[in-house]
């Protein structure tokens, strides 16, 4: 068997450096820079990053152990080869690698052919990797995101849970109403199914999330100027906007001054002049055993306060139409 990495160390943390720098800030970090914030990634749980490194196995006959567990993964792609004289290969991203080696094969996954080929090839990615310790993986108690956000517009309603008794076949269906940039968040998780207002085929609904008396604070702190007063009209200025000329559009359609198609391309680009804050809607879809990954990494002290509330009123729903089985 061999092994084929696409990838570096660097590139992992590039991967977690476009949330906060530019390219070329980037690319003039050093190489103790590099293996700092990569470290702490991966101390802290931070996975994404390590998601765009791939390794390719590749073998005849028949794979190993290790391999044929990773063969029974969704996080994996793999070509079997029908003759004996040509290779069989797979690929997967180095988190789940990780991840799936961990849960199938246990402790003894770093003893396996297929971690001595990663360790061998790339020593250091391959250290990087090995400080994820699922059993010292630690959790911070999350206060109640209520007592910072108060009342909220944002909703959260279970829609239907298929529960079978085991969190690896049970489903849970919610409906969720949230700001457009939380909804970018949830839709990260690929462990989840997803179906979201679409503003290509609607007029937008433009309600805006309310309550930011924490963020008024703030910005009184920073001048005596009313930023808050002067911010928010900008937002709901765009929102009349944005409605003003939908409605035109629609007018416009009706009376044969525009095609259906030209109507359709001015509805698609119009909706960028809304806020993130703007409140949508989805269905959010989870196997239950998914679900608890999702509140690991969301209902917690490191994500935004908006998507923590989601998170715990996922869960306080879920947890009702448990309780009451």
């Amino acid at each position: 068997m061999r092994i084929e990495i696409n990838g570096t160390v660097r590139d992992v943390a590039n991967s977690a450096w476009i949330s906060t720098i530019d390219d070329v800030n980037a690319n003039s970090r050093s190489d103790d820079e590099v293996n700092r914030v990569t470290e702490f990634l991966a101390k802290n749980f931070h996975t994404s990053p390590f998601e765009c490194i791939s390794l390719t196995y590749f073998w005849k006959d028949l794979p190993s152990e290790c391999i044929s567990k990773l063969l029974g993964s969704n996080y994996s792609r793999y070509k079997i080869s029908d003759s004996t004289d040509k290779e069989s290969h797979l690929t997967i991203d180095l988190w789940n690698f990780i991840k799936v080696g961990l849960k199938e094969v246990g402790e003894d996954f770093y003893n396996t052919e297929a971690w001595k080929l990663f360790s061998g090839a790339d020593p250091g990615l391959a250290r990087k990797a090995g400080m994820f310790n699922f059993s010292s993986q630690k959790f911070d108690k999350t206060p109640d995101a209520n007592d910072s956000l108060g009342d909220t517009n944002m909703r959260v309603e279970l829609i239907s849970i298929h529960d079978t008794g085991t969190k690896s076949t049970s489903r849970a269906t919610w409906r969720v109403k949230c700001p457009l940039s939380i909804a970018t968040q949830i839709l990260r998780h690929r462990t989840g199914s997803f179906n979201q207002v679409s503003g290509r085929y609607r007029t937008v609904r433009n309600e805006f999330i309310n309550n930011f008396d924490d963020i008024s604070k703030i910005l009184n702190k920073i001048s005596s100027k009313d930023y808050y007063s002067e911010y928010t009209s900008t937002i709901f200025s765009n929102i009349i906007k944005y409605e003003e000329l939908m409605l035109l559009a629609k007018t416009s359609k009706k009376a044969g001054s525009i095609s259906n198609d030209e109507y359709k391309r001015l509805r698609e680009v119009a909706r960028y002049i809304l806020p993130e804050g703007r409140m949508t809607e989805l269905y959010v879809t989870f196997y239950l055993d998914d679900f608890d990954n999702y509140l690991s990494l969301r209902d917690s002290t490191h994500a935004q306060v908006e998507h923590i509330w989601v998170a715990q009123a996922m869960r306080s729903e879920l947890n009702k139409k448990l309780d009451n089985k």
